[in-house]
């Protein structure tokens, strides 16, 4: 939630910062020419909005948006909020919130939308349908259809959660135990750490003493008349607003809006509410430790006084002002490391709106725990630099680049958001007065504005947002730790650091030539020996001279988009026990490219300035880059193709990062029980003795080394089949020519097809069906429950399609009777993973989080699930919904050049033709109800051929806090 995001970036586990600015969302005309604008200038509101206020109060917006076709989200805003709450009535915000939605759920418009499959829970939305931050409490449900009596079913819902009727002292002494134990099983790391530090950064101010998680001793105290008289406070229409996201006609959402919410409560005047206090003095550090960390986390960071709504260009200007030093530092410091890394540390700097009264900068590293003390140093001398000496003027000019580029790149991504996470998006930006322009406006006004920041402007933004002496210095490490240092060792580091700060110059060594292309020469290309075009699908296939096969084909896109990718046949499927982890290794070449004439740095600041977005993974039986960028930066991207498959090098400290990731990704997976549920699945499913199966094993990390993985790279890159799919808004005859030059160029090599590697697919089966109860030492209460089936086999498309079918109802069904009704997990999903490399690989499974005396329970529904879909199969709504779903997501990525070049890369590899691609929806509409319970029923209707896992926490601090099989329970 944006208002109590924690400082925390890269909490050890998600790798991501939790901090994040607001979603720019829409999708609309630029503003005017470009030109010295007046700072009070508004800005451009997104002309695709519909924004409106009924009598009572309530302000509503609608933004017509058809991906998920045929869906509509909605979310409901109230200013209701804990800073709402009395002294005396801490913890109210979040029981009423909490309350009203689960009685809204056992009346009449509840019952109604927890029939309508994800509405409650929408397994995209990632978030749970109740929120409650310092400011607001809102409530979200996706509706599966757009018509006006599904619309009108969600409004209902919403419009009982504002009259608060189900507020009864029997519903609030019966579910107050439930809310906590919900919060409970729901607290992850971030949360914890939450508690553990924004008392202290807001010690005696209103904010700190009004914190918006679940304060038990606090809430235990509430009554019933409390939580009543917060309501009637806090939930007037006239307090509320509704966001609607979806494919609905803005004339019938506006209709029914006005039909079932005006009728509501205005609700008490309130007077206008000045800011809360924030600290005058914040703490000079503050420390804090969690057995589930794994890094050390070190952020700097000062709060001020929010700058208000972003409405004027003035506003926007400031901001983009911020943006820029954030941006220009990061960079120092990720030049500084390069060579030099501690540990394998990673740096992020960001600054933005934390809640309404405050804004946040900050400078975040993580590294091995052992060095927090050189991460404390590092990010107090990078902070101190900037803010004494300011920035220099190359550093000022790329940040510009990137954060222009960042800008463009929310042009393309707001299309692939869904109507729930546009809904998330659009409140957060307008129930807090900002302007919410279009992603197209926003970029065109970054352009605009950006080069007209001075460097005298932007260096004294810097100096006020890292000003040393407003700064406090956070510490988080292991609570494993053997030392863990006190606050005043910590601001005593800090302080001497901040008192010796090296000029800039020192800090970050500039070179003076920065490499503009990635290849000196260009390569001697090769031809195109044959050519096919498959007209129905607009495919065109080449073999080049070099036996890599190529795929292109045009998808006209608004954002000059292009996709590529490149698959390498092989990998993991050829290692043994001496070689097992090398094709994952071999990776990162992707990802921090480097050749004998280019290092990883030069590389990195040749891309810098592009677009260029790259993603790198390993299949059972492949490599795969992937790649998207504009269409003028194609043959940059295809010389960094050339590049990591000509002669790549893969460098020492990439190697050491990659073995430092990888082994806290596998420790990390073992400190949550729904983490370590992979762990065990692996352990049990896949054969045992198989090193290419499964999950990269500890084992295999630990003896790797960098001349091996450099080894098998060289020989992946010019021995191996290659197939690469190039699909966006570029022509065919450019795309080739391109592919002809760069991949012709390539060594010879046999060509790909359903044969490689066919002796190699052989596989020993897995063991037959058990169940399995396990537990390992977390603090994390959440318990991880899974049930599985083998999936379709290789190559089997029709049953492929069938159990995808049977996955959906079985995902529509769970999600109604285990989530809505029964309240027995916190998240549920249901996958089919078909078989690609080996056959028995295939696995269809119910997985869900839940608690420790409920697993049990929840256990058994998924497989009395499993076993009436085998046994009674599914009726003809249910599977026609469940085809309409599959439908609809598989038309939508047929406007995205990236579903196609990743589709395309393994047609040859597979043994398809590029109608298949075309052919899905068709194919889908054919499938009948008896054949999706007939392929289920081959796989998954006895017992003996299902296998269910349960694994629980276990206090760390128990004497035996290893990972202990309790039960194991054959089938057979």
């Amino acid at each position: 939630m944006a208002a109590y995001r924690t400082f925390t970036s890269r909490l050890a586990l998600a790798g991501r910062r939790v901090l994040a600015t607001a979603l720019v969302v829409g999708a609309a005309a630029a503003p005017g020419a470009a030109g010295e604008r007046e700072p009070g200038e508004a800005l451009p509101q997104d002309p695709t909005l519909t924004i409106g206020e009924l009598d009572n109060g309530l302000r509503y917006v609608f933004m017509p948006h058809s991906n998920p076709p045929g869906q509509v989200a909605m979310r409901l805003y109230a200013d209701a909020g804990s800073l709402e709450e009395l002294e005396g009535e801490q913890g109210a915000a979040l029981m009423v919130g909490k309350l009203l939605f689960a009685s809204s759920l056992q009346r009449d418009a509840g019952r109604a939308l927890a029939d309508l499959p994800g509405a409650v829970a929408p397994a995209e939305w990632g978030r749970h349908p109740v929120e409650v931050d310092f400011e607001r409490a809102s409530f979200t449900v996706a509706l599966p259809l757009s018509n006006d009596a599904t619309i009108t079913t969600g409004l209902r819902f919403l419009a009982d959660i504002a009259r608060g009727g189900g507020l009864t002292d029997e519903l609030v002494m019966a579910s107050t135990p439930v809310v906590l134990d919900e919060e409970r099983a729901r607290e992850d790391l971030g949360t914890r750490l939450r508690r553990l530090i924004l008392p202290r950064m807001l010690d005696g101010t209103t904010i700190g003493r009004h914190m918006p998680f679940a304060m038990e001793e606090a809430i235990c105290t509430l009554n019933p008349g409390e939580l009543r008289a917060f309501h009637d406070r806090a939930y007037g229409a006239s307090s509320m607003t509704l966001v609607i996201v979806g494919d609905a006609r803005p004339i019938a959402v506006e209709r029914l809006v006005e039909a079932e919410l005006s009728d509501l409560d205005p609700g008490e005047a309130r007077a206008p509410k000045g800011p809360p206090e924030i600290p005058r003095e914040m703490p000079e550090s503050i420390v804090a430790t969690d057995q589930q960390l794994v890094l050390a986390v070190v952020e700097l960071f000062g709060i001020s006084s929010a700058g208000g709504a972003q409405t004027t260009i003035g506003d926007y200007r400031r901001r983009l002002g911020e943006r820029l030093v954030a941006r220009a530092l990061q960079n120092r410091v990720r030049a500084f490391l390069d060579g030099r890394p501690v540990g394998d540390t990673n740096v992020e700097v960001w600054t933005g709106r934390m809640t309404g009264p405050m804004d946040v900068a900050l400078v975040n590293a993580s590294g091995e725990s052992g060095a927090w003390d050189q991460l404390v140093e590092l990010v107090v001398a990078s902070a101190g630099a900037i803010a004494r000496d300011g920035l220099m003027e190359h550093e000022l000019e790329a940040a510009r680049t990137e954060v222009v580029t960042t800008r463009e790149s929310e042009v393309r991504d707001s299309g692939d958001m869904t109507s729930a996470q546009l809904a998330f998006a659009l409140g957060e930006r307008y129930t807090r007065g900002d302007v919410v322009m279009s992603a197209e406006a926003s970029a065109e006004l970054a352009r605009e504005l950006t080069p007209q920041l001075t460097l005298d402007e932007v260096n004294a933004i810097a100096e006020r947002m890292f000003e040393p002496s407003r700064l406090t210095t956070l510490v988080l490490l292991p609570g494993s730790m053997p030392q863990i240092p006190d606050t005043e060792e910590v601001a005593r580091l800090a302080r001497t650091v901040a008192a010796d700060v090296a000029p800039a110059h020192a800090v970050v060594p500039r070179r003076e030539e920065v490499a503009t292309a990635l290849l000196d020469d260009a390569p001697d290309a090769g031809s195109i020996d044959e050519i096919e075009l498959h007209p129905r699908s607009g495919v065109a296939s080449a073999w080049l001279s070099s036996g890599v096969r190529v795929h292109v084909r045009t998808v006209p896109s608004e954002t000059s988009q292009v996709a590529m990718t490149i698959t390498i046949a092989g990998g993991r499927i050829e290692e043994s026990a001496e070689t097992a982890g090398l094709s994952a290794a071999s990776s990162r070449i992707w990802l921090e490219p480097a050749s004998p004439a280019r290092s990883v740095a030069d590389l990195r600041d040749a891309l810098a300035a592009t677009t260029i977005q790259r993603q790198a993974y390993v299949e059972d039986d492949r490599l795969v880059f992937s790649a998207s960028c504009q269409r003028d930066e194609l043959e940059t991207l295809m010389q960094l193709s050339h590049v990591v498959l000509d002669d790549p090098v893969i460098e020492e400290q990439v190697f050491e990062g990659w073995v430092w990731r990888e082994s806290r990704t596998i420790e990390a997976r073992t400190r949550s029980a729904p983490h370590f549920l992979n762990d065990v699945v692996n352990d049990f499913v896949e054969p045992q003795d198989d090193v290419r199966r499964g999950l990269l094993r500890a084992e295999s990390i630990k003896r790797a080394t960098r001349d091996g993985a450099q080894q098998w790279l060289g020989r992946l890159v010019s021995e191996n089949p290659i197939e690469v799919a190039i699909a966006g808004d570029v022509s065919r005859e450019e795309a080739l020519e391109l592919a002809r030059i760069y991949l012709g160029s390539l060594a010879p090599r046999d060509r790909v097809g359903p044969a490689s590697f066919a002796k190699m697919r052989a596989s020993e089966p897995a063991l037959p069906g058990f169940e399995l109860t396990i537990s390992t030492p977390t603090p994390n209460p959440a318990t991880g429950v899974l049930v599985a089936a083998r999936g379709s086999e290789p190559g089997d498309e029709r049953t492929r399609r069938r159990l995808d079918l049977a996955a959906r109802v079985l995902a529509n069904r769970l999600t109604v009777e285990a989530m809505q009704r029964n309240r027995l997990a916190s998240s549920i999903g249901v996958r089919h993973y078909p078989g690609v490399a080996y056959r028995q690989s295939g696995l269809i499974f119910a997985v869900g989080i839940t608690d420790e005396d409920s697993a049990g329970d929840l256990a058994g529904r998924f497989e009395g699930a499993f076993a009436r879909l085998a046994k009674l199969g599914v009726s003809e709504e249910e599977l026609d919904y469940a085809r309409s779903q599959l439908e609809a997501e598989h038309t939508a990525r047929l406007e995205d050049p990236k579903f196609w070049a990743s589709a395309m890369a393994q047609l040859e590899y597979r043994g398809r033709e590029p109608e298949w691609i075309l052919d899905e929806p068709g194919e889908l509409r054919r499938v009948t109800s008896l054949q999706v319970q007939s392929s289920f029923a081959t796989v998954g209707a006895g017992i003996d051929d299902r296998w269910r896992f349960i694994v629980k926490p276990e206090a760390p601090e128990a004497p035996d806090a290893q990972q202990e099989i309790r039960v194991n329970t054959p089938r057979r």
